[in-house]
């Protein structure tokens, strides 16, 4: 939804990796790595989320240091 912290999240996510083009072979990597690990979307999720948290206590920082908006 339109303005939603949902909809923030997303394009923060991506925003940063934008930003941070070195960070995102090791993120796909590590995507690439989890979809070979795990036989359902369930688990990879449950693996995966706490991977975005962490880019994003990184990525909140940033936006706020850059005045980012989405």
């Amino acid at each position: 939804m339109a303005g939603s912290p949902n909809e923030r999240l997303a394009l923060l996510f991506r925003d940063w990796f934008r930003a941070h083009p070195e960070a995102v072979p090791a993120y796909a990597a590590f995507k690439r790595t989890l979809a070979g690990a795990v036989a359902d979307t369930g688990t990879y999720a449950d693996v995966k989320d706490p991977v975005v948290d962490l880019v994003v206590t990184v990525a909140e920082p940033w936006a706020a240091a850059t005045g980012w908006r989405p």
